[in-house]
């Protein structure tokens, strides 16, 4: 994971016009779907399918929380209307507490390699 998540932040940073890769922030799509689809639109060439008003319905988007999910949501430990401080807070801290010394390093950096690019909502959870 951490090779990937490296990797991704890697090609993103080149930023190449004529990149074949277009990154779309999970956090800024449930959260904000209009500007990440027209992104995705324009990248791609063309108009949204006629089909996305349902996925996007099925899948609880936008929304005002990024852990207001769908129900399925729950077997990934998220839980309807969880405010995303309380969830993300938990995890950082079970990732410190459980995480070597080493593993917990290389994942802060990936993180703050991500937020210089993608300063998102959860920029703060560091």
């Amino acid at each position: 994971i951490y090779f990937l998540c490296n990797w991704v932040i890697d090609v993103a940073q080149k930023k190449n016009a004529d990149s074949k890769f277009h990154f779309i922030q999970f956090e800024k799509l449930v959260l904000d779907p209009t500007t990440e689809l027209t992104a995705l639109g324009k990248f791609l060439g063309r108009s949204q399918s006629k089909g996305i008003k349902k996925i996007m319905r099925q899948n609880a988007i936008p929304r005002k929380n990024i852990a207001d999910g769908p129900k399925m949501g729950q077997n990934y430990r998220w839980t309807a209307l969880e405010k995303d401080e309380k969830v993300y807070s938990e995890a950082m801290a079970m990732i410190h507490q459980q995480g070597s010394a080493d593993l917990v390093a290389a994942f802060t950096k990936t993180i703050s390699r991500y937020n210089s690019i993608w300063n998102g909502p959860l920029a703060r959870f560091e």
